[in-house]
């Protein structure tokens, strides 16, 4: 059988391996599960205390969640804004 792999040569040095890469929170796994998601959606201020617990330990899955958190409370506090809003206008009967 014959084998297509080319033959080492046996002239040339030894290849070294690759330096070592610093990891990041952002390369590695970070994926916030189901419970996470409910959590940050519908309590978000405890979400973001727990988030920022998670990036104190070096969870890679902290900085995440306390961002979407954040982001959260900013969403829910345009919409109650909208709904208040809404609720004051004057209607002309």
């Amino acid at each position: 059988m014959r084998d297509d792999a080319p033959a080492p040569n046996p002239y040339e040095p030894p290849k070294e391996p690759s330096p070592q890469k610093w990891e990041t929170s952002w390369t590695q796994s970070a994926e916030l599960s189901g419970s996470d998601w409910a959590f940050i959606v519908l309590c978000s201020c405890p979400a973001a205390i727990v988030g920022l617990i998670r990036v104190f330990r070096g969870d890679p899955r902290g900085g995440k969640m306390l961002g979407y958190a954040v982001l959260s409370m900013f969403v829910w506090g345009i919409l109650r804004g909208c709904i208040t809003a809404a609720q004051q206008t004057q209607h002309m009967y």
